[in-house]
């Protein structure tokens, strides 16, 4: 903390809670908090935190690119599972968006003819160094099920398998870009995750230490 190491990731959150007011009540209502010196509370710290005009332009660039793709947000913060693997966690969001065609892995991807549905992400670091970390997370996103935290009910989001999308917000830059990410790769990277959790627990397993062999009455 006195170092400065938790900053990066309280502005990637605070550049969500942006977004989402976007998606939900539209650029303006953003442009309008920022012209009024409105503040987002961040709920982990209890800080309120102020629209800088470098955070605006962020979030417009994304309300731009956004309707570039002409995207609809059908799901956000939503919680998903997956009962085989046996992992969950919470996704930023399911659009609905119609992409151009793409290469991706060297294989040509035909262009949309309708719009389908792909879970996104919004990141604010680096997204070279943590490719494969980004392209597995997402995989799980794609390969989890809703789920309601109340009733416990799964249901399908039924987002696309094979590709999942990047907003990418430098912080501090006021600019937005979006990238392809190959998630058939990424569930290579889940699966084997999973493997080397499931060796792990093995691992725990090869160690008896309640009994001391050198103990008499052991």
């Amino acid at each position: 903390e006195l170092a400065g190491g938790s900053d990066k990731a309280r502005a990637g959150t605070h550049l969500h809670a942006l977004a989402e007011i976007s998606d939900e009540k539209g650029i303006d209502e953003v442009r309008r908090m920022h012209e009024a010196d409105e503040t987002i509370l961040n709920e982990e710290t209890g800080e309120e935190i102020p629209i800088t005009a470098t955070d605006l332009a962020s979030i417009e660039a994304y309300a731009e690119r956004m309707t570039r793709l002409g995207a609809k947000v059908i799901e956000s913060e939503a919680v998903i599972v997956n009962d085989e693997m046996g992992y969950a966690g919470r996704l930023d969001r399911v659009i609905m968006a119609r992409l151009p065609e793409l290469t991706i892995g060297g294989v040509v991807r035909p262009a949309d003819q309708r719009a389908r549905r792909y879970v996104a992400d919004i990141k604010s670091g680096r997204i070279d160094l943590g490719a494969g970390k980004i392209a597995r997370q997402l995989a799980a996103y794609a390969h989890g099920d809703l789920y309601d935290l109340e009733t416990g009910e799964r249901s399908r989001h039924s987002a696309v398998r094979d590709i999942a999308l990047v907003f990418h917000l430098p912080q501090g830059a006021g600019v937005c870009t979006v990238h392809a990410v190959d998630i058939k790769a990424g569930a290579l990277l889940l699966k084997l995750s999973g493997e080397v959790r499931r060796a792990r627990n093995t691992g725990r397993k090869t160690i008896d230490t309640t009994v001391d062999i050198t103990d008499p009455a052991a």
